[in-house]
This record gives C-alpha cells, structure tokens and sequence, in this order.
C-alpha cells in the first residue's frame, strides 16, 4: 500500500516536472556546409539541421556500461546476489551484464540503478553509460526521476507508483 505523503509529494513533482505536451526536447546545433549547384557558379552555403534525441546519449568515455555497473557494486561494496536481488531481475540476465557487448534495456539500467541506490546525477551517468536518459515528456521517466531525488529505492514501491500513475512498471 502506498503511503498517502509519497503520493501526494510524487503528484507535486510531476506537476513541476513533468512536460505534457509532445514539444521538441531535442537539441539543435546548425553545421555550415558548402554545397556546389554547378561548376561555374560560386559556392552557395546552406544551413544543414541535425538533432540529439535525449534518450540516446553517446557514452561519456570508452569505458563500457558493463564495466562502470561492477565498479559501482565494488564501490557500493555490495554482493551480485544483492544487487540482481534487490533489482529484481534473475541471475542469467545478471550473467549477461558482464558481457563487454551486452546491451541492456532502460528498465533494467534503471532497476540496477535503484538497487544500487544511486542518487539521480550518478543514475544519470549509468543511465549515459547504456545510450539512455531521462526525459521530461515521458510520465515514467519523472516518476523515476522522483525516487531517484526522494529517495524511493524499493522497487515494489516503485513499480506500484509507476503503475498507478504511469500504467507501466519496471
């Protein structure tokens, strides 16, 4: 059961947080490039737009998410058992993660992310490591965002906020 005071503090932050209309929330950087109409004519500069969506963001580093993932357990000093435990997520999958190639789903970042306790700028950075983010315009990411923030890190907890206020859980 849900306790009245989380709920009502989660409201208020998606409330400030949350953007409900679809508004572009990408970044838009403009490169100069000279494009040439025929050989006698000088060259004409024309404006090429490209975009960054925000759910995908290069990784920071060469370092792999595999790798930044393990070094947060050591440094936590937690058990594997505990984490993929606390995760709720089963052993094989667990297995995979120590895979250089493996790449795992946003659910599952966010998962080991709350396992691991981690507070949203360091969730951030692990959410980076996978080419994930939070969004603004996502329901499910602000509500995430807020027990990252609260800290809400049981992840029973949160799936019955992301289900009752999302519909969708971890």
């Amino acid at each position: 059961m849900l306790d009245f005071k989380l709920c009502h503090s989660l409201e208020a932050y998606i409330r400030k947080h949350y953007i409900e209309e679809k508004k572009l929330l990408f970044s838009q950087y403009c490169l100069t490039t000279e494009l040439e109409k025929d050989t006698e004519k000088p060259s004409v500069k024309e404006n090429v737009c490209c975009y960054i969506w925000p759910e995908f963001i290069p990784q920071p580093d060469k370092n792999t998410f595999s790798s930044k993932l393990f070094r947060l357990i050591e440094k936590k000093g937690l058990e594997d058992v505990e984490v993929y435990k606390r995760a709720n997520i089963d052993r094989k999958l667990f297995s995979k993660l120590r895979k250089k190639d493996y790449h795992p789903s946003k659910k599952t970042v966010i998962a080991l992310a709350l396992a691991l306790q981690l507070n949203l700028d360091e969730a951030t950075d692990l959410l980076r490591y996978a080419e994930y983010a939070l969004s603004p315009n996502d329901k499910a990411d602000v509500i995430i965002s807020f027990c990252f923030t609260k800290p809400v890190y049981d992840i029973f907890t949160v799936n019955e906020l992301l289900y009752k206020y999302a519909g969708t859980t971890l």
